[in-house]
């Protein structure tokens, strides 16, 4: 009955760690260290538990074209934001813009 009791006792105190594991956090390294030195406390705990379940943002990948860079033979540049477009686009798709010749509705 103690060594039972002592195994859910661990488990319930890293939960948080447990989660984050699962989850394949980036900053599961972290969230253990709150929860060892701070999980003692109900505040340490409960914030390593949200910081384990809370949405983790994917970084955002920027990519430019480089100066003077070729364009595609069946592509154009938009006026207003410089991207790549298909010649036969008649707005753009990135922002929005009429292309030449083309009426607003």
């Amino acid at each position: 009955m103690g060594v039972e009791l002592l195994v859910i006792i661990f488990v319930a105190y890293f939960l948080p760690t447990l989660i984050a594991m699962v989850r394949f956090r980036n900053n599961t390294l972290a969230i253990f260290t709150l929860n060892l030195f701070a999980g003692w406390t109900l505040v340490g705990w409960v914030v390593a538990l949200v910081w384990s379940v809370a949405r983790e943002d994917k970084p955002v990948v920027v990519v430019q074209k480089a100066a003077g860079a070729p364009e595609l033979k069946n592509s154009k540049s938009c006026p207003m934001c410089a991207e790549q477009i298909q010649k036969a686009a008649k707005k753009c798709r990135y922002c929005g813009h009429l292309m030449e010749g083309q009426a607003r509705p």
